[in-house]
Parts: structure tokens; C-alpha cells; sequence
């Protein structure tokens, strides 16, 4: 509160509650110094983005706010609209750059945040709800193409840009089931509906938010109406039903890709 020096400051990945925010806001009240606030990829939810919403309206200096990847839903959302119309407030808040993606806000609210942007009836000059709102600048411009190498059962495959970031695995079996468990620290409770898991009789395929977390054909059947999943904070369960017989299941790395292998 009594820095005089600190401009940025990180504190993403790191399990912040709503509790954890609370001092944070706090900050907000009293200091006009940092200009920029990474609170990404937290466990926070509405009642902490109304304390930062609170906090920014009040603020003289804070600049850019980035809050994506939490669970702030439509009223945490609209906590920051409210705070952010020049109509309402008559001295608005110095913010200009907010990050609200990945927060499950539905598109209803989505559509009158945008709208609310493009009609500049916010102080805001970038606005990023969903991930096609804005383009980071590309920090490779000018350089050699980047590319990753993926080794596949059908063999190597090159792709352009940059590998995706890995997933956690680990299992566990019995004589019916094979339970697998991917950490990613990202995945929420709530995002059930960017979840797809596709089960065949041999095929096992893993996608989150359009990004392929695993797509393999298993060396043994299973039973794909009997298999299920479910999503936490932090991790994705899968539960694979074995059709017949004791299975194995060996996970391999390879450039972010996962293969698994049930002989």
C-alpha cells in the first residue's frame, strides 16, 4: 500500500480466492503507482471481481487489468461495465485495457459488454471477452517460423507454431476401469461446455476449448457407453470402461502430445 516504485505486478497462477482478493482490492484504495495487474488463471470468482471493480473505479493509475481465465461469470462482468460507463460516473476510472476471456460469461452478457465498447461509452480502448477479441502482438515478428515436432503411432508430424502447454497425467485401474487424470491449472468446474470427450471402441479424443489434448487409438477395447468424465478445478477426469481382460495403460510424452499405449 505504501509503494512508491512498483508499476507491474504478477500474481497469475497462483489458486487466488475470493478471500485473496480482498487485500488486493485494498491496494487499489490507497496506492496510484502500479499501473498493471495480472490476476490470470486464478480460483476467484464474482464476489472478488466486484471487490476489483470497487478498487478500480476509486484508482487514479492502474492502466491494464488482466482477470482471464477465473470464474467471475455475468455479474462479475457486469460489475466492471458498471464501473467503467462514462455516462454513469462523471470521473471514470484511468483503466483502459481490461481482460475478462475465459471467465464463462454467457454471450448474452458478451454481446452488451462489445457493444457497450464499440458505442465508446466505456473509458476502455481494448476489451477482450473471448479469445477472437484481440491478438497478442507476436513476439516472433521478423524471426524464422516456429514449428513442432509431434511422433504419432503413423509416424512424425511437423506442425507450424507453437506447442500447446502440457498436461499433467497420471492413472489408476482396477480389474474394470482405467482412470485417467489430466491436470491442466486453466480448467474450472464451470467449463463442462468447452470440454469434449470423444469415446470410441478403440479411440480415446481429449479437447479443450478447441485445443486437442489427446486423440489415440487404444490397443484394446473398450465399452464407450460405460466410460464417463468430469471437470474440476484443475484437472479433467476420465474414467475408460475395459471391455475384457486386464489392461495396462502407459502414457508417453512427446512435444506436449500424450499417446497411450493398452496392450
Amino acid at each position: 500500500m505504501r509503494n512508491q516504485a512498483l508499476t507491474e505486478l504478477v500474481l497469475s497462477s497462483n489458486g487466488i480466492t475470493d478471500e485473496g482478493i480482498d487485500p488486493i482490492a485494498a491496494v487499489l484504495d490507497s496506492n496510484n503507482v502500479l499501473k498493471k495487474i495480472d490476476l490470470s488463471d486464478n480460483r476467484f470468482g464474482s464476489r472478488g471481481a466486484q471487490q476489483l471493480a470497487s478498487g478500480v473505479s476509486r484508482n487514479k493509475s492502474l492502466i491494464e487489468l488482466n482477470l482471464s481465465r477465473n470464474s467471475i461469470g455475468d455479474q462479475g462482468a457486469e460489475e466492471f461495465l458498471a464501473v467503467l460507463d462514462v455516462a454513469v460516473r462523471p470521473r471514470p476510472a484511468a483503466l483502459r485495457i481490461l481482460d475478462l476471456s475465459g471467465n464463462s460469461i454467457t454471450r448474452r452478457t458478451e454481446d452488451r459488454l462489445m457493444s457497450a465498447f464499440h458505442r465508446n461509452i466505456t473509458v476502455l480502448s481494448s476489451l477482450r471477452i473471448s479469445e477472437a477479441d484481440a491478438q497478442a502482438p507476436d513476439p516472433d515478428n521478423g524471426k524464422p517460423p516456429r514449428f513442432t515436432v509431434v511422433c504419432t503411432q503413423q509416424g512424425i508430424e511437423v506442425r507450424t507454431g507453437r506447442p500447446g502447454p502440457r498436461a499433467q497425467v497420471s492413472w489408476e485401474q482396477d480389474q474394470g476401469d482405467v482412470e485417467v487424470v489430466l491436470k491442466r491449472p486453466e480448467l474450472r468446474r464451470s467449463d463442462s461446455a468447452v470440454v469434449d470427450v470423444g469415446f470410441g471402441y478403440r479411440r480415446l479424443k481429449v479437447t479443450v476449448r478447441g485445443e486437442l489434448l489427446m486423440d489415440i487409438e487404444l490397443a484394446a477395447r473398450i465399452r464407450p457407453d460405460d466410460c464417463a468424465w468430469t471437470v474440476g478445478d484443475g484437472y479433467l477426469q476420465v474414467v475408460l470402461a475395459k471391455a475384457i481382460g486386464f489392461i495396462l495403460i502407459v502414457v508417453v510424452w512427446c512435444s506436449g502430445m500424450v499417446r497411450c499405449h493398452l496392450p
